[in-house]
Formats: structure tokens, C-alpha cells, sequence
């Protein structure tokens, strides 16, 4: 039977993980969720001579139902949101696995690496997974991990776990090919957290302990993009956003708040951090 290769994704890891299976495979494509008509995927996959499609849920799903009418369907999920239905995934000639940013079965769902820092995770890393018809739960093919520093952010941990899951991918990427992957199973329980279930909601409060706080900052940290819009913090009352902020060392001087025009500044323990929130702006109810 012929056997055909699809990497679905929708960053830079998809285009590395298909340069490495495309030396090693005859046939292979890249699939991407169709967002908007502008991909830096596409740009990549060009450059590479990769083909490559961008396609809607519905062309995915029939895509691929159509390619293991006659093939067997090896399939690398990397940065995906397309969720492969029960049709697919029973299917005698499919054989897939899933990257995932978190240590499965802690985290599961979308957008992990935030609620692994608010959650004061003390480790992360990456798992490869077999690919189920529900989300997260397959067996799994590979773990790495990563300790968590006190700074780390959403954005910085993202990149590590990339970089993670491109070394565990490749370690594993002959056993793919040959469907000789040594799965086990997943042990204990995990959250799943929604696509647009942000930490807390997204809100910041005074009421919350110091080390959450800080959590909270770190989580939301994006960079210049953020998956849930601006963060934001409620004061007596009154919601405000922020674009940036700092955490600054502590001192031993008691719990203060400051509000001045466009920055916010406020510690709320006395053995904790001074925090300055910055382009702050009030939100009209």
C-alpha cells in the first residue's frame, strides 16, 4: 500500500519537522488550518519546496478521508487546532501523533504554557502523543522537560518548548516512519483548559497573593501578541489594561498602590515585589 505523509501545523516547527521527515519520505505535504490568506508557513514551505496546501476544516477532514481510501496516512500534528474526528482516527490506514506543549496529562488543551506558569508549575516540557478522537488523551511517544526559573514567561517558554519538541520529534522520527513507536500510556489526571480560557479570565486583582501576581504577569506575557487580547486588572471597582509592565526586587517597605496617569504602580506584601504596570487605560462600561 502507499504511504503518504502529512505535516498539519501552523508555525516554523511544522516547516522544520517536515524538512527532516522530507529526506527520509517520498511523498509529503504540508496542511494548514486556513486562518487568513497571509502564511508564514507557505512563505516557509516555498522556500524549501515543500508542498503545501492551506485548507478549511472541512477540506482537511476530506482530504484526508480521501487520501486512506487508498493509502496508509502517516500524519504529524505540530501547532495545530484542527481536531481530527472519530472517522479519521478509527480508520485502519491512519497512524498519527501530536505535539503538545505541556507534560500530558497535566494541561491539556490550548494555550497550556500560560496556565502552567499561573499554576506555579515548577516543570513543563513537551509530550508527543498518538493522535485520539479525544483531545490530549493519547498514548504517549515522547516526553522532555524543563524546569521552570522564577521569570519565565509565556512567549520564552514557548520557544524553549519548540526547540524541545523539534530534539524529541527527531529522536523518535525513524520509529514514525516505521510504525514501531514504543506508546504508553498516560498516568494520573490533568485539566483541560479551553481555547480561550485565559488564566484567571484574564483579570488581574489586588486580592490576589503576591506569588500569583507575579504568575499572572509571566502568563499573560505574549510579547507584542497575546492569544486572549489585553490583560487586565481590576481596581475598586474599575477594570484597566496594561500593554506593559516590570517587576521590580523587593524592598522592605510596606504595601503600597499609586495610580498616575498612565502607569500604575503597587506591591501587595511586604516581602514581595514592586510592580509597575504601564499604558494603562481604564475600560468605558
Amino acid at each position: 500500500m502507499n504511504e503518504k505523509y502529512i505535516v498539519i501545523g501552523s508555525g516554523e516547527l511544522a516547516v522544520r519537522i517536515a524538512k527532516l521527515l522530507i529526506t527520509k519520505v517520498s511523498e509529503l505535504t504540508v496542511i494548514e488550518y486556513k486562518y487568513s490568506g497571509k502564511s508564514m508557513v507557505e512563505r516557509l514551505c516555498m522556500a524549501e519546496k515543500i508542498p503545501y496546501k492551506q485548507l478549511t476544516k472541512n477540506e482537511i477532514t476530506n482530504e484526508i478521508k480521501s487520501e486512506l481510501e487508498t493509502s496508509k496516512v502517516k500524519i504529524v500534528s505540530a501547532v495545530n487546532t484542527y481536531i481530527f474526528p472519530a472517522e479519521i482516527v478509527e480508520n485502519p490506514n491512519f497512524y498519527g501523533i501530536n505535539y503538545h506543549n505541556a507534560l500530558l496529562p497535566k494541561h491539556r488543551g490550548m494555550n497550556v504554557e500560560s496556565h502552567t506558569i499561573f499554576a506555579l508549575d515548577k516543570e513543563s516540557g513537551i509530550t508527543w502523543h498518538k493522535i485520539a478522537e479525544d483531545i490530549d488523551t493519547g498514548m504517549i511517544a515522547c516526553q522532555k522537560k524543563i524546569l521552570l526559573a522564577n521569570n519565565m514567561t509565556s512567549i520564552r517558554l514557548l520557544m524553549l518548548q519548540s526547540n524541545l519538541a523539534y530534539e524529541g520529534f527527531a529522536e523518535i522520527a525513524d520509529d514514525f516512519i516505521n510504525e514501531s513507536v514504543d506508546f504508553y500510556n498516560q498516568q494520573g489526571d490533568g485539566e483541560y483548559h479551553p481555547i480561550n480560557q485565559a488564566p484567571n479570565g484574564g483579570v488581574m486583582s489586588l486580592d490576589m497573593k503576591d506569588s500569583k501576581i507575579h504568575a499572572f504577569l509571566r502568563a499573560m506575557d505574549y510579547g507584542i501578541i497575546s492569544p486572549y487580547g489585553m490583560p487586565r486588572i481590576n481596581i475598586a471597582g474599575q477594570q484597566y489594561t496594561y500593554r506593559s509592565y516590570s517587576i521590580e526586587p523587593a524592598d522592605d517597605k510596606e504595601p503600597y498602590f499609586i495610580l498616575d496617569g498612565r502607569e500604575i504602580r503597587f506591591k501587595v506584601d511586604k516581602s514581595g515585589y514592586n510592580y509597575i504596570l504601564k499604558n494603562v487605560a481604564l475600560i468605558q462600561k
